[in-house]
């Protein structure tokens, strides 16, 4: 039967995002890495910087993560 077929790993060999890219140095978020693809983020900037672009992006793999305009922050 096809329930023979379930996967019981411990699942770490399933694509993740392992953390931000270092470009995002000074973006937090409240979510704990590694998240599975597809997991949205919320950034927001660390204090003292204004915020720019996309607040929510979406992981793909790795460092890499989806987004319509580029996460920035910039000195107030």
């Amino acid at each position: 039967s096809g329930l023979s077929l379930i996967n019981t790993s411990s699942g770490t060999d399933v694509p993740k995002c392992t953390g931000l890219d270092s470009k995002w140095s000074n973006m937090v978020t409240s979510d704990e890495f590694p998240v599975p693809i597809g997991t949205k983020i919320i950034l927001r900037c660390d204090d003292g910087y204004r915020q720019f672009g996309d607040s929510e992006i979406s992981c793909q793999q790795n460092t890499q993560f989806y987004f319509v305009n580029e996460p920035k922050c910039s000195c107030k």
